[in-house]
């Protein structure tokens, strides 16, 4: 049976226990007898000694110098630990010996007599309608900053996807206020360096203090160059002010999909908002930017959809 570290270290400290008691047994057993003599010697007892007869052996009577010789019984005393392994070991036996459970044998189907027929005839139920069927639909999901996209078209459409667009959370309004220290983890690009874009922030934001505080919002119309420069030096998008101070619905526009006629990339047409966000200028953002959306339509007709955005 496989015992644990700690039950180990415990079998070992027992061993060098027992070595240590055999020592000090095989001690005593060789002090004691000197120890005798030199006693019944000082005292003349000798005479309860017994010498052999070879002069090399010697027995020693304790008590009654007449009495039986009665060997000693010593017996060992139940090493507690050892008894629970032991203990264990056999009741892992008995379980690996357990009987195998007794098949019960299948009861025998019996054939069952049909009842009669009834004379009398029951009026028989109608078969239920089946229920209307769902119209399909097709669904693009997308995610941007920790807001979500999805259109849904109507019909089951295969090849309708979504294509290159702007992402709409890079044209929300820019935050009023940033952490002054944003401007030393400015990253450059292929055609700017971060003092460049330094410059860029410190003309739309005046230094206050250990902030930096917004002017005026820039038109929307260019703002999500602002918000990459941002995002790249570590501004965290879900703390945005738009998040954070306004509470928003998810925004719902109806729009019909364009065909691929001649060459031409389908369009987005006749787009109304159907649910507001709760905030005028959010939807006209969200409406704006969507508008550039593309889509991929194959099918040669013209397709109905809504989109949601939601934050």
């Amino acid at each position: 049976m496989k015992v644990s570290e700690a039950t180990q270290a415990w079998v070992d400290w027992r061993n060098r226990r027992t070595m240590q008691r055999s020592l000090i047994s095989w001690g005593i057993s060789l002090v004691a007898p000197a120890l005798v003599l030199t006693v019944a010697a000082l005292t003349g007892t000798l005479l309860l000694l017994a010498w052999g007869d070879d002069g090399h052996t010697i027995s020693v009577k304790l008590g009654n110098p007449d009495g039986e010789n009665t060997p000693l019984s010593v017996t060992s005393l139940a090493d507690p630990m050892l008894s629970f392994l032991t203990q264990q070991a056999a009741q892992s036996a008995e379980v690996d010996q357990l009987p195998a459970p007794i098949a019960i044998p299948k009861a025998e189907a019996k054939p069952v007599k049909a009842a009669p027929a009834q004379s009398l005839t029951k009026p028989t139920a109608k078969p239920a309608a089946d229920p209307p069927a769902q119209a399909a639909t097709t669904i693009v999901k997308g995610a941007e900053h920790g807001n979500t996209t999805q259109a849904v078209f109507e019909g089951n459409l295969r090849g309708i996807r979504e294509n290159l667009h702007p992402l709409i959370s890079l044209f929300m309004p820019l935050p009023k206020a940033l952490d002054a220290g944003l401007l030393d983890h400015l990253q450059p690009d292929a055609l700017n360096s971060a003092d460049d874009f330094r410059k860029m922030l410190l003309a739309l934001y005046e230094p206050s203090g250990t902030q930096l505080r917004l002017k005026g919002q820039p038109p929307v119309v260019g703002r999500d160059y602002y918000w990459v420069v941002l995002l790249r030096a570590g501004f965290d998008a879900n703390k945005a002010d738009y998040k954070t101070e306004r509470k928003l619905n998810p925004i719902t526009l109806s729009f019909k999909l364009s065909a691929a006629t001649g060459g031409d990339i389908p369009k987005l047409t006749d787009i109304k908002l159907e649910k507001s966000s709760g905030d005028a200028e959010i939807d006209s953002i969200v409406k704006t930017v969507f508008e550039q959306y593309r889509y991929s339509n194959p099918l040669g007709a013209t397709v109905a959809g809504k989109f949601t955005y939601e934050f």
